[in-house]
């Protein structure tokens, strides 16, 4: 075993990902799986290897990729569709043949391997290689699989690439360089709003104990399936003060519930949530505004209680509206209205039945 480096340091402190890389192409059957390709990159491995399978996510590798790469990557995918598949939300980096396994922190890209920290080990030991082959296998036969006509289509509906992240100011640090006006605007570098309830008034205020219960339960069910992380910038749990709690994506509302707190408001595509509110009239279906490539829009209706996350025919839509929806952007606008502390007791049910007795 080997530890890999990357970065603009990686040459001094031992072997480089582009050298571990290098040895692991042994002119036969290369697996790869990675969420960020480059094309270029994926071009010189096609023409070192006998044949090539790759397992990504089409979404996150297409809204980091440039114009120019993206029209390239798409016409490599049809060219040769066999040799890829797709995978939502997968991470893992690994590049493996029949005589080593590369597993690390890079993705197949400039900035993975040349640019940005990064660490890997290299593996040739058999017994490492098996195990490989067999978490790759598991993951091949759970892709999807894309013919060339499909792919383009599809393709043109992932959204373009996003722009940078500007990062925030760092604290205690002091600079004499004016903020820019992204910087300013940027969610991230704006103070929280003073005017929040507190945490207390948030639970006082709402129907019961047990409405605050089920109902931080429906967001907790939501991070468990999607297999969200805490600190994912495209959500927002809010507590207005004019009352509820509201949880919305990208800008765009997946959970809210009725002023009498009797009925609960979600995010379904548009014929699922007309088919609802036919079923349970209240008010709507409400559908938003299309955006970017979007072709139909989804939309928002009521339904009682919580009982829908028992019900298949509208949990499964609900989350396929909700993954929709986290492919728009990184961040969803006005994050410094998001309640940190509300989510964590959404995520932690003993420390939500605690702060409920204190309220006794």
């Amino acid at each position: 075993m080997r530890i890999v480096y990357g970065g603009p340091k990686a040459g001094t402190m031992g072997m480089t990902f582009v050298e571990a890389l290098e040895r692991v192409c042994d002119g036969g059957h290369l697996r790869i799986v990675a969420p960020y390709i480059s094309p270029g990159r994926l071009r010189e491995l096609m023409k070192r290897s006998a044949r090539l399978s790759v397992v990504t996510d089409f979404v996150a590798c297409f809204s980091v990729l440039s114009g120019a790469e993206r029209s390239e990557m798409t016409e490599l995918v049809c060219d040769h569709a066999a040799a890829f598949r797709h995978v939502t939300k997968v991470h893992a980096k690994v590049v493996f043949s029949q005589s080593r396994v590369l597993i690390g922190s890079a993705n197949l890209t400039k900035n993975g391997f040349e640019v940005r920290d990064e660490l890997g080990v290299l593996h040739h030991e058999a017994t490492q290689l098996a195990e490989a082959r067999v978490w790759f296998e598991d993951l091949w036969t759970r892709g999807e699989v894309f013919d060339a006509e499909y792919f383009r289509s599809w393709e043109g509906k992932v959204p373009a690439a996003r722009v940078a992240e500007i990062p925030p100011f760092a604290p205690g640090i002091v600079s004499t360089r004016k903020p820019t006006k992204e910087q300013k605007s940027d969610p991230r570098n704006q103070k929280p709003v003073r005017s929040a309830r507190s945490l207390e008034d948030v639970l006082r205020q709402s129907e019961s104990p047990s409405w605050i219960r089920s109902y931080l339960g429906v967001v907790r069910w939501i991070y468990e399936q999607i297999g969200l992380d805490p600190d994912d910038r495209r959500l927002m749990l809010t507590a207005p003060k004019a009352g509820g709690i509201n949880l919305t994506i990208n800008n765009r509302w997946v959970l809210q519930h009725s002023k009498e707190f009797t009925h609960t408001r979600i995010t379904l595509p548009m014929p699922k949530a007309v088919e609802l509110a036919r079923r349970y009239p209240q008010d709507g279906p409400y559908q938003f505004s299309p955006r970017g490539a979007e072709l139909e829009p989804p939309g928002m209706v009521f339904v009682p209680g919580f009982d829908f996350l028992e019900d298949p025919k509208i949990a499964s839509p609900y989350l396929k509206a909700i993954r929709t929806e986290l492919r728009y952007g990184v961040q969803t606008p006005n994050r410094h209205h998001h309640r940190p502390d509300l989510l964590a007791l959404a995520l932690d049910v003993k420390a939500l039945n605690q702060e409920l007795r204190k309220l006794r």
